[in-house]
């Protein structure tokens, strides 16, 4: 990186702190918390006890780690979310520079996505999106970084871990792994690199979803990586609410009028 690319993400670092500075304590000094939140903070609490006996699987332990981290303190969870997006600002950087755009595009977009409302807003929030937000930016920045280059185990590893606990963050995300083994596997395409080293870029993501699925098959009696509650079935039966049992009215009528509405 030159002299000039070095200025540009100190001053991306200096611009991103400032704008969080001022939003916070000149805007919003609040914490938000969603009907999400709170499921994330019981299992930070249960997580501090070391007591994850007879829970409902509601959530991954990804996020609740973080919580911990700040010792159930809430403004110490937004301080950690405030410092990953301005990592996630130098990811950004770093992977356009990588892609061969210039310094000053780089910077430009780099400052222009880290400032967005919508951006900082969730770093204000006990939610997952921070963190995954940073994760991702992390493993797309390392993925650009090694695709064309020979690698050893160890650098394999420390993106399998990464993947992994992306996967440990939100179990939807266990898919990537594969995605990112594909497209390796299909550069240059032959028959015999379809097993390659590269398999260990799976080890930790299978680890944690079939880890925690195993915890919950534990508490609840199901082997799944989070609890499908009724408010899921809910939700997903919305094209078919019709159908339901005759006793059941007083639900699907409602559904099928704002559905179609």
């Amino acid at each position: 990186m030159s002299d000039t690319g070095k200025k540009y993400l100190y001053y991306l670092v200096g611009i991103g702190f400032l704008v969080r500075l001022l939003i916070f304590l000149g805007f919003y000094t609040h914490i938000t918390i969603f009907p999400d939140s709170s499921g994330y903070i019981t299992l930070a609490e249960r997580i501090m006890d070391f007591n994850l006996s007879g829970y409902s699987g509601k959530r991954s332990p990804g996020y609740p780690l973080l919580i911990t981290l700040g010792f159930g303190n809430l403004y110490a969870v937004v301080f950690y979310q405030f410092l990953l997006g301005i990592l996630t600002s130098i990811l950004w950087y770093k992977s356009l520079l990588k892609l061969k755009f210039s310094e000053k595009f780089s910077f430009g977009i780099s400052v222009f996505m880290s400032t967005l409302l919508n951006v900082i807003f969730f770093e204000t929030a006990i939610l997952v999106e921070s963190l995954v937000l940073f994760l991702i930016s992390l493993i797309i920045y390392r993925f650009i970084k090694f695709y064309d280059k020979p690698t050893n185990y160890k650098t394999e590893m420390v993106t399998g871990f990464l993947l992994g606990l992306l996967t440990l963050v939100k179990p939807f995300y266990a898919f990537l792994p594969f995605l990112f083994y594909a497209l390796f596997i299909l550069r240059d395409f032959k028959i015999k690199k379809i097993i390659n080293k590269k398999l260990i870029l799976l080890l930790f993501p299978l680890i944690a979803y079939f880890g925690w699925s195993y915890v919950n098959k534990l508490n609840t009696g199901y082997f799944v990586s989070t609890t499908f509650l009724g408010l899921n079935m809910a939700q997903n039966c919305v094209r078919f609410a019709e159908k339901g049992p005759d006793r059941y009215n007083w639900i699907s009528e409602p559904y099928v009028k704002y559905r179609e509405i």
